[in-house]
């Protein structure tokens, strides 16, 4: 009889599976990853644009009476710039919003008592999933901004 070859197998990747706040961040890096990517090319594309939708805005004078009562007090890019913004705000509510709807499923489906039945607290577990959902709000509108103004100057 003729003996199997041993298995191979990798090695275990264990990155960021220390403690609890460790396993949140792994578990939400790769929807972190895409909504902040998908946030920086809206932020490029506000901005690559921007030149050309404040010389279209400066010739209509509709929409620069609606841009002044929305309170812009520029004209141009700039205003342009900031009402797209509002946009980019509401997708980054979007954003978080399904954070806090993955900390809920993640409740309701049974897998954070895995964690609870450990020496971590329910506070502590809220608290590591908002800040995750606020430094998903900061680094995305850092980044988006500074691809809009990337575009803007090109």
């Amino acid at each position: 009889m003729v003996a199997a070859p041993p298995r191979r197998t990798s090695r275990p990747r264990t990155f960021l599976l220390g403690g609890q706040a460790g396993l949140t961040v792994r578990l939400t890096r790769p929807v972190v990853a895409a909504w902040v990517a998908a946030l920086v090319v809206c932020g490029l594309v506000f901005g690559l644009v921007a030149q050309a939708a404040g010389t279209a805005i400066r010739g209509a004078e509709g929409l620069e009476r609606a841009i002044e009562r929305l309170g812009a007090t520029a004209s141009g890019a700039a205003s342009y710039l900031g009402f797209v913004f509002i946009v980019a705000a509401g997708l980054m509510a979007i954003a978080v919003a399904g954070q806090v709807a993955a900390a809920r499923n993640e409740e309701a489906a049974g897998h954070l008592d895995n964690l609870l039945v450990r020496p971590v607290a329910r506070w502590r577990w809220l608290v590591v999933r908002l800040g995750v959902a606020v430094g998903l709000v900061v680094l995305a509108s850092v980044l988006a901004g500074f691809a809009a103004w990337l575009g803007a100057v090109s």
